[in-house]
């Protein structure tokens, strides 16, 4: 039976198995302590020394404590200023071509009339197409395209049963713009439709 008791740890082993992973924790949260300390220490702002005098310093030194005091931050009140948009520089010769219908076409009033027109280079993310129609007095855009038909081909479907025209003659026109820009980066020619 003695045999029995030697493979048992004694109660002395006990305590110390439950004793020493409780030491080694209370080191470990000693040390994480000592070690926070000591960083925040090391990296507070010291006194710093300005000329003048105070009742418990030498005449040639001050030491001048400083003092927390909360400010509040306030969200700026001035609007940032926009950053100034160049405008890309297209090649020599680069213009939006305009292929149909041709020129002095003529239309019914409840026909629909697809605008076809060809741009040679791709656009940018910030640029799309705008198609207006124009008269003597005004022009008025009726569409935006940003993304093209056909290769560098592009087209808007126009249903006249949604513009008031009278009969006669107006034009239309096709402007590359940039989302950046309130001026159009490049016109096409204009082109004349007769409406009977």
């Amino acid at each position: 039976m003695n045999h029995l008791h030697n493979n048992h740890p004694s109660s002395r082993k006990r305590l110390r198995y439950i004793i020493a992973p409780l030491f080694l924790l209370t080191a470990c949260i000693l040390s994480i302590n000592i070690l926070n300390w000591w960083v925040q220490r090391a990296f507070t702002t010291t006194p710093i020394a300005v000329g003048g005098t105070t009742a418990a310093s030498k005449p040639d030194q001050t030491i001048v404590m400083p003092t927390q005091t909360a400010v509040a931050i306030t969200p700026s009140t001035t609007t940032p200023t926009p950053t100034p948009f160049a405008p890309p520089e297209f090649p020599a010769g680069t213009t939006i071509q305009l292929l149909g219908p041709p020129a002095n076409s003529q239309f019914a009033q409840l026909e629909s009339i697809t605008l076809y027109w060809k741009w040679p280079l791709p656009l940018t993310d910030d640029q799309f197409f705008a198609i207006y129609l124009l008269n003597e007095i005004e022009s008025q855009q009726i569409g935006i395209v940003e993304e093209t038909n056909l290769g560098t081909q592009f087209q808007w479907q126009m249903h006249l049963d949604t513009f008031p025209l009278e009969q006669g003659t107006i034009q239309w026109q096709v402007q590359l713009f940039s989302k950046y820009a309130d001026q159009p980066l490049i016109s096409s020619e204009s082109r004349i439709l007769t409406f009977r």
